[in-house]
């Protein structure tokens, strides 16, 4: 089961990456055999489903249908239940999903399957923005240690942080980031690793998504 769980988790990061470089482009779209439907509820979380007939009435009107990839199969029981028929608490209000997020599953569900697709747009609800959010300290300490390299006059520096940066910036940060302090620098350090702390967090929150949609 966690096997298939990863497998799943790797299809679904696979898509990401492939559809969000060609969001905006006009691309062929795979061969298709089956059908799924899309709708949201009141809180905004959206749902899918291969299975139109159990889709609550109050919802059917604005069920919009799609296509999956042929020769994917979604799971005998359908998208997952959702927190009100598990007899849970209602989860915080959900965002509504951006230009950007909604082109990107338009994009994905040609790839994805039902339970996949359920996974990515909870996902994108949770942390998509939290993602996006998380690269501007980085991109700023980026640009404040190539500042500092001209500054100082370390044109060696300056030229590796422009071609390595992703690589070079924490080595500058810890070794050459005057006058600062040793906790200084590692404040600003944990500044450039929020995203990979988000990403770490958001990408083990859509394995949990998806192994749940497993089970």
């Amino acid at each position: 089961m966690r096997r298939q769980a990863v497998r799943k988790t790797a299809r679904v990061l696979l898509a990401i990456a492939s559809v969000a470089v060609r969001v905006g482009a006009l691309g062929a779209t795979p061969d298709a055999s089956a059908e799924a439907w899309r709708y949201t509820d009141e809180r905004g979380v959206v749902h899918f489903t291969d299975q139109p007939a159990k889709v609550p009435e109050r919802y059917q009107e604005q069920l919009e249908s799609f296509e999956i990839e042929q020769g994917r199969k979604s799971p005998p029981q359908g998208s997952p239940p959702t927190a009100e028929a598990r007899g849970e608490p209602p989860t915080p209000e959900p965002r509504e999903l951006s230009a950007f997020e909604e082109r990107l599953l338009a994009q994905a569900q040609g790839h994805l399957d039902v339970a996949e697709m359920q996974a990515l747009a909870g996902w994108l609800q949770t942390w998509g923005v939290a993602f996006v959010l998380s690269g501007i300290p980085c991109g700023l300490v980026v640009l404040a240690c190539f500042v500092h390299t001209l500054l100082r006059r370390r044109f060696v520096w300056t030229l590796v942080n422009f071609f390595f940066g992703a690589f070079s910036v924490p080595f500058y940060i810890l070794l050459r980031l005057d006058p600062l302090g040793v906790p200084a620098r590692i404040g600003v350090l944990l500044l450039w690793c929020a995203p990979i702390v988000v990403g770490t967090l958001s990408m083990v929150s859509l394995a949990g998504r998806i192994g749940m949609s497993s089970a």
